[in-house]
């Protein structure tokens, strides 16, 4: 409303932007019959999923040397970032995967997997880097929790990956 009012025209266009693809998220909630209250997750969530459509019109727009319209989304996604969590530094997020790859390496030691004599079975380097690759939409999943859209999943996909192999 005070972008409104102030007639900064640029937020007042993202924020109908955002409202609409609320309403959308609202009506999709609504049709599945989990009410219509939208959580702050479901707000982050429309938030982070209009930056990305801002992320990739840049780069379409850029390479079609449209620079204009690029600089138009640049300003958009500038305005959507604002109200976004402070994304995690890659040291942050590599820490937070190394645990959660940690958590399932150790996972395969608990007392309920051991064998019969009690004593962990050593399998080979190849056995435990396909059980570590069998895992990985588990450990995906539990690292996109824990950030909580303050990263990528592209990034999270490509170091996971990268910590596996290395784990590997």
């Amino acid at each position: 409303m005070e972008a409104q009012r102030s007639r900064n025209v640029l937020r007042s266009s993202v924020f109908r932007m955002v409202f609409a693809a609320l309403q959308n998220r609202a009506i999709e909630k609504r049709s599945r019959r989990e009410g219509d209250a939208l959580s702050e997750e479901d707000i982050l969530e429309a938030l982070a999923k209009e930056a990305k459509k801002r992320k990739e019109a840049i780069a379409l727009f850029t390479q079609g040397s449209r620079m204009e319209l690029a600089e138009k989304e640049r300003a958009e996604l500038a305005v959507l970032l604002e109200y976004l969590p402070t994304p995690l530094s890659p040291e942050e997020l590599t820490a937070i995967i190394h645990e959660v790859v940690g958590s399932h390496a150790d996972s395969g030691t608990s007392p309920a997997n051991l064998p019969a004599g009690g004593r962990p079975l050593r399998p080979s380097a190849s056995e435990a880097s396909g059980a570590s690759q069998a895992n990985f939409g588990k450990m995906m999943g539990e690292v996109m929790k824990r950030v909580k859209g303050r990263a990528e999943a592209l990034e999270v996909n490509r170091l996971l990956k990268n910590a596996l192999t290395k784990q590997g």
